[in-house]
């Protein structure tokens, strides 16, 4: 049977594009959005305070932005997601036992989508590069950080299970998705095809959405 999430992104998925192009040069109203994220990270505001701010939307695939984020990762936890970002809630934590080590997520709303306008972005590592849901978050003291965030969406017509995409620095971590338990896309053939990169998670179901962890193992590069 379907549930209520399933439909609603069943309908959001259904005129989809599966591309879009990358961002080009910043217009200057561009430009001048990424100046005042700069601004006011130099002044305090924190990186969740940024990513979880509608005002800053249009700005997130370019580079610039996506290296303002990157230098003022937090320790602990960080928001990735606005208040009106579509989507059921959830909140990831990642073991890592090390202190210090910075998580690059991203993943798809709740399209199945990575762009704005398309599945998919048109350039080499695009959806790694542009992913409009993307955050970075260093470690806390006990070697853990939990992103606060939506339950990704699976692609429009395709069969890959949901997926949270990261990867750790300095040190390189044993896998580079989340997937999780409950996905219908779980099947035991795709169990099979992601038995050496996919680390799986339980979500439990809370009054606030949905909370999972992960037990990450590290190794030298």
């Amino acid at each position: 049977m379907l549930t209520a999430s399933l439909i609603v992104a069943l309908v959001l998925q259904s005129d989809l594009p599966k591309w879009q192009p990358p961002p080009g040069e910043e217009s200057a109203q561009e430009r001048a959005l990424i100046d005042r994220a700069a601004k006011a990270m130099a002044a305090g505001t924190g990186v969740s305070s940024v990513l979880s701010d509608s005002y800053y939307d249009e700005v997130r695939p370019f580079p610039r932005f996506r290296d303002l984020i990157r230098l003022n990762a937090p320790s602990g936890e960080v928001t990735m997601v606005t208040p009106q970002e579509p989507g059921e809630r959830l909140s990831l934590t990642f073991k890592l036992g090390k202190a210090g080590q910075t998580i690059y997520a991203y993943h798809t709303d709740a399209r199945g989508a990575y762009g704005k306008n398309g599945v998919h972005i048109q350039a080499n590592s695009g959806d790694d590069k542009y992913a409009r849901l993307f955050a970075y978050v260093k470690t806390g003291p006990d070697g853990s950080a939990t992103l606060h965030t939506i339950r990704p969406a699976g692609y429009p017509r395709g069969e890959l299970p949901q997926h949270v995409h990261f990867r750790v620095a300095p040190v390189a971590a044993g896998g580079d998705e989340i997937w999780f338990s409950d996905d219908p896309r779980l099947t035991p053939v795709a169990r099979e095809r992601g038995r050496h990169s996919a680390i799986i998670v339980t979500p439990l179901k809370t009054s606030q959405g949905w909370t999972a962890a992960a037990t990450i193992q590290l190794r030298e590069r």
